[in-house]
C-alpha cells in the first residue's frame, strides 16, 4: 500500500480533510500542512455555539459562559483561527466549498402507493 493511500484512509478514519482552508499569511507549504475538518464536523460545532450563545444570552450563567467559551475554543481550532469572528468566517468558507445541491421536485404531492391501506 502507498504512502498517500495510507494517509487518505487515516483521513477517512479521523474525519479530516487535507485540502487547505483559506488562512491568511499562510506560505503554500504551510498552507499544505493544514488539516480542514470534516464539514459534518464543523455543522456540529456550529451549531453547538450558537446554541450556547442563545443559552448565555438567555440565563447567563458561570455554566453557560463556560459553555460558550468551550464552543469559541473549538471552533478556534477547527478552523485554525485566533478569535470567534475569524473562526465564523473561515467555517463559512469552508462550508461554502461542500455545499449540496439537493435537485428540486417538480412533484409536490406525496405519492400514493397501491399497498398502502387506509387506517
Amino acid at each position: 500500500m502507498t504512502r498517500e493511500a495510507t494517509t487518505t484512509e487515516q483521513q477517512r478514519a479521523t474525519g479530516w480533510f487535507t485540502a487547505p482552508p483559506p488562512h491568511a499569511g499562510l506560505s503554500e507549504r504551510e498552507e499544505r500542512a493544514v488539516l480542514t475538518p470534516h464539514p459534518q464536523d464543523l455543522r456540529v460545532a456550529l451549531a453547538r455555539y450558537a446554541d450556547a450563545r442563545i443559552e448565555d444570552d438567555r440565563h447567563p450563567t458561570e455554566a453557560t459562559a463556560r459553555a460558550v467559551d468551550d464552543a469559541t475554543y473549538t471552533l478556534c481550532v477547527m478552523t485554525g483561527t485566533r478569535n470567534i469572528p475569524q473562526a465564523l468566517s473561515t467555517a463559512d468558507a469552508l462550508l461554502s466549498r461542500h455545499t449540496t445541491v439537493f435537485p428540486s421536485r417538480t412533484d409536490t404531492a406525496p405519492s400514493q402507493s397501491s399497498d398502502l391501506q387506509a387506517a
